[in-house]
Formats: structure tokens, sequence, C-alpha cells
């Protein structure tokens, strides 16, 4: 039991350090922004019919508004999924090693090169 307990905490410390090392090697505000995504709980999904006023629906403006709602959520989840790139990336390199895969494309070029390719 105290063993166990035990290699918890060095795995814990190990993959901080890991962590640390990975940070280091990122993108200041994706290193942030990973960080932020680590630290936090999920949060409680709110009923999506508060926000919308019953009294004069509009059905072209709710309309409107959802496309952008969901236009800002699609690129908070863009943006995540990069930084989370980069970290794994940058996690990789702290696990092997700078000298692993001197070939490697970039995080940065990886996104550049697929996000000018045709969809």
């Amino acid at each position: 039991m105290l063993s166990e307990e035990l290699e918890d905490v060095l795995a814990e410390d190990d993959g901080n350090r890991l962590d640390e090392a990975a940070f280091a090697a990122m993108d200041a505000d994706a290193a942030s922004l990973v960080r932020s995504m680590f630290a936090s709980t999920p949060t409680e999904e709110t009923d999506e019919l508060e926000d919308i006023a019953f009294d004069e629906p509009d059905p072209a403006a709710l309309r409107e508004e959802e496309i952008a709602r969901l236009a800002e959520v699609l690129e908070e989840c863009r943006r995540k999924q990069r930084a989370l790139e980069d970290y794994l990336s940058a996690l990789g390199g702290a696990v092997t090693g700078p000298t692993a895969e001197p070939e490697a494309q970039a995080p940065s070029e990886a996104r550049t090169s697929r996000s000018s390719s045709p969809s």
C-alpha cells in the first residue's frame, strides 16, 4: 500500500518534470493555454435556452447568433488543438531528447501545410 503510494508520487513528479520540459520547448501562449486546460475542471453545461428571450423570437437573428457562437467555439477548439499538438511535439522532444528525428516537420510548419491544403 505505501509502496504504491510512493510509486504514484514518483510518477507524478516525473510527469511534472516532463511537462515543464515540454512547456519550455513550446511557444509561451500555447504552453499557457495547455497549462490552463490541464488545471481546469470540466464546467457544467448550462441550458442553452436560458439566454434566449422568448417574448420576441426572431428566427433569423437567433440563427445568426448561433452561427457566430459556433464559429467562436470552433476557433477556440482549433486554438486548443494547435496548442495540444505543440505540447505533444514538445513532450516527445522532452522524452526522447533533442536528437530525435531531425528531419521531422516542426508543428508550426505542419499546421501551415494542413491549413493551406484544400479540405
